[in-house]
């Protein structure tokens, strides 16, 4: 056995480079081999039934909670109840806590939580096949997709220039959900004027006529603190998903197509007439009583009078 101070080190030799042809060389991340969708919307606005009928019905989209992937699903699977509401569960990538901790909060990287769950998926996707060349033709042809609110700090600020920055510009498509008609915004608002925590029996006439009109502004003014900085970028695509299911259907899905890939037709429609049968006729029949009182804070809102007109809207 050598004796530990017979050994003779030359300290030039041990900070010598190993020769280039004997490197190992750097493999590329399996994050940066796929490139990601991602959806921002204000909360209760159906942005949760806009991730299902197109990332979750898309087989090229790589995501959690995709109810359709395997048959068309039981009611249950779909739906979630929320009080008197009917919700429909969200696609995502995670979870929305789980994006925001890393974000807001520095829990962790966003980058390395979701490579640990992308490879989580591709462990049930691939079966298997655990090649980093396959991995990476797979990727190749799949798309991530996740979704948060605009973050609330002084008003409602995007994601999207702090997303870009974790995940590269060239690598994130970014959607922003928003109302491009009346009637888009008056369902979108159905969430904050049906599914406000009160006892409507026991409320006067006046009172529920105040909460309608309080709750209103109030989501137009988010609105309004949301779109004002981001109303004239070229790298956000503007979305009305509501004006689109129920005006031209086959074309709006003809258009998500381009975004998320083949949308499995049979898929969308389910979650498509289940929501509209569920919960969209559902809530414009129990808000007809306050449409005139919404419709005049819409009329005079920052958000319509200001900032549509400046917003391109598929």
């Amino acid at each position: 056995m050598l004796e530990s101070d017979k050994i003779i080190i030359d300290p030039t030799k041990s900070r010598q480079k190993m020769p280039r042809e004997y490197a190992i060389p750097r493999r590329a991340r399996l994050i940066d081999q796929i490139s990601w969708i991602y959806s921002e919307y204000i909360s209760g606005t159906a942005g949760d039934f806009f991730s299902q009928f197109t990332a979750g019905s898309s087989p090229n989209i790589i995501a959690f909670n995709k109810i359709l992937q395997q048959n068309l699903p039981a009611e249950h699977a779909l739906f979630a109840t929320n009080g008197e509401l009917t919700t429909v569960r969200g696609v995502n990538f995670s979870s929305k806590d789980v994006i925001e901790a890393c974000l807001f909060d520095q829990v962790a990287s966003l980058k390395n939580v979701l490579e640990g769950l992308l490879i989580y998926q591709l462990s049930n996707k691939c079966n298997g096949n655990w090649t980093r060349d396959y991995l990476k033709e797979y990727l190749q042809i799949k798309k991530g997709f996740f979704t948060i609110h605009p973050h609330e700090c002084t008003g409602y600020k995007t994601n999207i220039t702090r997303l870009k920055q974790e995940l590269g510009s060239d690598k994130l498509t970014s959607i922003a959900v928003v109302p491009s008609t009346f009637e888009s915004f008056y369902f979108m608002c159905s969430y904050r004027v049906l599914g406000k925590s009160i006892d409507k029996e026991h409320q006067n006439t006046e009172r529920l006529n105040e909460i309608a009109r309080t709750n209103t502004r109030s989501l137009l003014e988010e609105f309004a603190s949301w779109l004002q900085d981001i109303k004239h970028r070229k790298d956000i695509i503007f979305v009305d998903h509501i004006n689109g299911i129920v005006n031209n259907k086959d074309n709006f899905i003809n258009k998500m197509d381009d975004i998320f890939g083949m949308i499995d037709r049979e898929y969308s429609d389910y979650v498509i007439n289940s929501y509209i049968e569920k919960r969209f006729n559902n809530n414009l029949d129990r808000m007809d009583k306050w449409k005139a009182i919404m419709e005049r804070e819409w009329l005079s809102s920052e958000y319509a009078v200001d900032i549509l007109k400046e917003l391109s809207i598929i």
